[in-house]
């Protein structure tokens, strides 16, 4: 907020006509990332498979998510279109 407020000063301070500074906040849908989160993976790229084999004997690897490819993400945020904000409000700055 506080460079938002520095800016619109400075532009106020420069110009003499009127200036229109966009607000933004965070997205809310996204949290700011820009992108949603695999819910496979949790976001880490990573799930453990548990195998058995004959015998008895079990194993655990860890593997790339086959439905992220590894990435941790799944697409890019619908709500923001990728950037992690929002434009909320837009300042009027006439001198």
């Amino acid at each position: 907020m506080r460079t938002v407020f520095l800016l619109v000063l400075l532009l106020f301070l420069v110009s003499a006509d009127s200036v229109v500074v966009p607000v933004y906040r965070m997205c809310p849908l996204c949290q700011g990332k820009g992108h949603t989160t695999c819910v496979c993976c949790g976001g880490s790229g990573k799930i453990k498979v548990h195998e058995s084999f004959a015998g008895g004997n079990k194993i655990c690897r860890v593997d790339k998510c086959p439905r992220c490819d590894g990435t941790g993400t799944l697409y890019k945020c619908f709500y923001c279109g990728g950037s992690g904000k929002i434009k909320v409000d837009s300042l009027v700055v006439r001198e």
